[in-house]
């Protein structure tokens, strides 16, 4: 499972966006896709981009779309309760 940091066309921290720019990537979530669709099977994108799942999912990985932004306790709990689902199915919360 790979999570995109880019959000909206942007890096949620850092220079990424840029970097994926200056290396001749696209600059979004389908950009970040393309590039692990080769070892990922998977894919985690922020609600933002839900619009992009079906190019994701064109790529042949599996999208999940949850909010991927941790700006608290409680909203880094909820995506942990979300994910470990998807990577753990044997593990039940």
């Amino acid at each position: 499972m790979q999570f995109s940091g880019i959000i909206n066309g942007k890096a949620l921290k850092g220079p990424a966006d840029q970097l994926l720019k200056g290396l001749g990537h696209e600059s979004s979530v389908v950009g970040v896709a393309r590039i692990y669709s080769d070892i990922a099977s998977s894919f985690v994108i922020d609600n933002a981009d839900a619009q992009h799942a079906s190019l994701i999912e064109d790529l042949g990985m599996q999208c999940f779309i949850t909010d991927t932004v941790m700006t608290n306790s409680q909203k880094s709990a909820k995506l942990c309760e979300a994910l470990i689902p998807l990577c753990f199915p044997e593990v039940s919360i």
